[in-house]
């Protein structure tokens, strides 16, 4: 059990593995709340309801990207000061992403979708689709996880 004294940051010890296979468990988490909310949902869409399922897709992803960036060298500091920042250039890069999901990242950023998910109910309607959300979560992680296990990183390409 964990001294509760202890200040150190959480998952600061984490490995890259670690991060990757629970962002693998949020993404698992995320396709059952689409699926579930989308059954409860299925005469009258209420887009407050898909809120917890988008947070989870989005926290998914932001994993997916922690994981690379911790393959790649950084910090658990330097990954945290991000704050919520998915639109990473050398990411996109490296992961060859479509051009829909690398715009995806950068709108789920500008928008701050992250944040919206959480705590702003009055923006539910004006947020990403679920489609594209899926779609997204599904590219990252598929190529994270590709990427990472090949054990090639930026400085190799």
């Amino acid at each position: 059990m964990t001294d509760l004294k202890d200040k150190s940051y959480p998952g600061a010890d984490a490995s890259t593995d670690d991060v990757l296979y629970l962002a693998s468990w949020y993404y698992q988490a995320a396709f059952v709340l689409w699926k579930e909310t989308s059954r409860i949902t299925v005469y009258k869409y209420d887009p407050l309801a898909f809120m917890p399922a988008r947070l989870l897709t989005i926290h998914a992803i932001e994993m997916c990207l922690n994981a690379f960036l911790r393959h790649e060298g950084l910090s658990a500091k330097d990954v945290r000061a991000r704050q919520h920042d998915i639109n990473e250039p050398s990411f996109i890069k490296a992961l060859k992403l479509k051009p829909k999901t690398a715009n995806h990242l950068r709108d789920l950023t500008a928008r701050r979708e992250y944040l919206a998910a959480r705590y702003a109910p009055e923006r539910s309607r004006d947020l990403s689709e679920i489609n594209r959300l899926e779609a997204t979560l599904a590219e990252v992680m598929v190529k994270v996880t590709a990427y990472i296990r090949s054990g090639e990183t930026l400085q190799d390409q």
